[in-house]
């Protein structure tokens, strides 16, 4: 029984301690199970908790639909802390002025956008950028890092993940937990403050004005944006305290939604002659996937033999628009093959950074062996293709 009189954490724990191996969330045909994004939970609140952040402090989150937006809402709400959300687009200077009038000191954004940020840490703003792509696979990271030229960085969110996890939280459920803004009449952006107690309770009627009585694995396509309030309730927290799941979209994109709808055995209604409105006109049609293998790509032998039998199935157009470039990827598998293929193997070397690993918990040990055996890794993965495995 989900209980109005909790908080937003507590709702979350509640629902992952009793299914913790089922999935929470789907994001880029990943699924995260609950005990995944409550141990992602529990890390952040550890760091932030020892960074000194407490109850009603005001940290603010400005990201789309994104794993990490989502261990970053129950983060602040297990430290007591309040979770300032904030459209991802929005303009530095106008995000200046709501972080000082709420005293705000953190800030959380993507990292495309980092450079327009960065003289916040003037002002006592501590800047941490969050990549889309972070818990993706290397061909989707290679992709996006190299469609988006990122020059500068803060700290990123990920070595916050290694801190040990905090399980104690807040139990207030009656006060604000949820800063939300909107433009008003005035033209000035109005702060919207949401108590757990609140949320919850919409969340409780929304499910019973959707007339789902077991919603227990079932999805909810997370299309509305966790800064808007319909798109926090019904799009995020619904789901994730009954049991279902979140397929988070960070952008909208009329075809992969209908896609997605489609393949899930749901009926889509299509009119014959449909006369789209003002919004629909500014969606962009990003449904084209990298096609073909450049003949020029210096690999060894296996890999030249893989880059002829295997398809790219990524979407970069997925994550240009959190970008600043305008420049084309190319083809995601190419570049990957390449790259590994410039990694010299360790020989005796290998069991040096192994000792290293293993003794001292060396970090950059650790990703020196993963990367000089990306070949092997590749060369294994190949006699896979054409059983029904993606090489992605």
């Amino acid at each position: 029984m989900i209980k109005r009189e909790a908080t937003l954490y507590e709702a979350f724990l509640n629902t992952a301690n009793r299914v913790g191996d089922t999935t929470a969330l789907v994001y880029q045909h990943k699924s995260f199970t609950y005990s995944h994004v409550l141990n992602k939970i529990n890390a952040l609140a550890g760091a932030l908790s020892n960074m000194g952040y407490k109850e009603d402090d005001v940290i603010t989150v400005m990201l789309p639909n994104i794993p990490d937006a989502v261990y970053l809402l129950y983060a602040i709400n297990q430290i007591g802390a309040i979770a300032n959300l904030i459209h991802p687009l929005m303009k530095a200077e106008q995000l200046k002025n709501i972080m000082l009038k709420s005293n705000s000191k953190i800030l959380f954004l993507l990292d495309t956008r980092v450079e327009e940020f960065l003289s916040f840490e003037t002002l006592g703003i501590k800047v941490y950028t969050v990549s889309p792509v972070t818990e993706l696979n290397p061909l989707k990271k290679i992709a996006y890092y190299h469609s988006n030229k990122i020059k500068k960085q803060a700290v990123r969110i990920n070595q916050l993940y290694d801190a040990p996890k905090l399980t104690r939280y807040d139990r207030s459920y009656l006060k604000d937990s949820i800063y939300l803004h909107s433009g008003g009449t005035t033209g000035e952006a109005k702060t919207v403050a949401l108590s757990s107690f609140a949320i919850n309770s919409l969340s409780i009627s929304g499910l019973q004005i959707l007339n789902i009585k077991d919603p227990r694995n079932l999805g909810m396509l997370a299309v509305l944006p966790m800064f808007h309030g319909f798109g926090l309730v019904m799009g995020i927290h619904i789901s994730l305290i009954f049991g279902g799941f979140d397929v988070l979209m960070p952008k909208f994109h009329t075809d992969d939604v209908v896609k997605y709808l489609e393949n899930e055995g749901i009926e889509i209604t299509r009119e014959s002659e449909e006369v789209p409105d003002e919004n629909e006109l500014l969606v962009e049609k990003v449904d084209e996937d990298f096609e073909g293998f450049a003949d020029e790509v210096e690999v060894d032998e296996e890999l030249e033999e893989l880059t002829s039998v295997c398809e790219s199935e990524i979407k970069v157009a997925d994550f240009e628009d959190f970008g600043t470039s305008s420049r084309q990827a190319d083809d995601p598998v190419k570049m990957y093959l390449k790259e590994i293929g410039k990694v010299q193997l360790l020989g005796e070397r290998e069991i040096e950074l192994a000792r290293r690993y293993q003794e001292e918990h060396d970090e950059a040990a650790k990703d020196e062996l993963i990367s000089a055996n990306l070949r092997l890794v590749v060369s294994i993965a190949k006699h896979f293709l054409g059983r029904g495995l993606s090489f992605l």
